[in-house]
């Protein structure tokens, strides 16, 4: 519900500054109308009655030698990938951990009263095999850390990954029915719910233009972000992670952060997409409707998609990192 107002209550902001007609080359992805929603916020550890002694337990716990950081924006596949990386049981699913509607509950646990002994109690709590990983989005970053800056003085990250979705009419297509259904990954919602998320779910051409020029916006930011601060991300996209062979990615991913080849293998995944035509049908419909702007923004992410990790055909014929 939280993730529905945020998304709902930006969506009516810039609605309210700009209405171009939908299908004309036109877009205000560097618009500032999200801005009001960066702010980091104040009461996160306000409730957070620490107890020394539990604390010091904590403080007692291991440092990780590494610590990754995967960035994305909202239904790029970071759930997937996660749940992909958590059950070869060599790692922990990275999760999101600096979601700020998760940050209070995770606070107590960890004895924290403001986000410098969260980040380091948390680096301690969950470091498994010398490693932490967590995930995060641009607006995660600030509501919690406040800036990019602030955020890699906590966390020193050794290694991180930029995860985004090719198909970004797809992307915008997959936050509308979440905002309408509620339903965010199939492990969360039984064949009933899902089938009656199918039945509820309609098509919103305006909502899905909304959501394409926010997630424009995050990623324009967040690029700007690692170039400011001099970050190599690994890039990968959403596609290449389902297409490639599981350990094909996960070797990839323990690469990068340092780890050994072999050491990530998939076990049982447990995410897959959710069932239903519709998403696939908006999908086509928004493309047909609007294909000048669907050039255009795919145009103004040329470079972007270009800088994806190069993929390789693999033994079986399917592409592979």
């Amino acid at each position: 519900m939280a993730y529905r107002s945020f998304f709902w209550r930006a969506c009516q902001r810039l609605s309210r500054r700009v209405k171009p007609a939908l299908g004309r080359p036109v877009s205000f992805v560097d618009a500032d109308a999200f801005r009001h929603f960066w702010h980091q916020k104040d009461d996160l550890f306000e409730t957070v009655e620490a107890d020394k002694s539990k604390r010091d337990k904590i403080d007692s716990l291991a440092y990780p030698d590494r610590r990754y950081v995967i960035f994305f924006t909202p239904r790029s596949g970071s759930s997937r990938l996660g749940n992909l990386i958590g059950q070869t049981g060599y790692l922990h699913d990275p999760g999101e951990p600096f979601n700020p509607d998760f940050v209070p509950k995770i606070a107590k646990g960890l004895q924290a009263k403001d986000v410098s002994s969260y980040v380091d109690g948390l680096l301690r709590k969950r470091n498994l095999n010398a490693t932490f990983g967590c995930e995060i989005t641009f607006r995660q970053l600030h509501n919690v850390f406040g800036s990019m800056a602030n955020m890699l003085d906590l966390l020193e990250p050794t290694s991180c990954f930029w995860l985004i979705r090719e198909d970004l009419i797809a992307q915008a297509v997959s936050l509308s029915r979440r905002q309408q259904t509620q339903i965010s990954h199939s492990p969360q919602a039984d064949a009933h719910a899902q089938k009656r998320g199918e039945e509820v779910f309609s098509y919103d051409a305006k909502t899905i233009k909304l959501a394409v020029e926010a997630l424009c916006w995050q990623e324009n930011r967040m690029e700007e972000l690692f170039i400011k601060h001099g970050l190599s991300p690994f890039r990968i996209s959403y596609e290449t992670s389902v297409r490639c062979e599981a350990d094909d990615l996960l070797d990839a991913v323990a690469g990068h952060i340092g780890l050994p080849a072999g050491v990530l293998r998939q076990t049982e995944p447990s995410h897959e997409k959710l069932k239903g035509t519709k998403s696939a049908e908006f999908i086509q419909r928004f493309k047909s409707e609007n294909a000048a702007y669907v050039d255009f923004i795919q145009n103004r992410r040329h470079a972007r998609l270009e800088a994806l990790r190069p993929s390789a055909k693999g033994a079986n014929g399917d592409f592979s990192l």
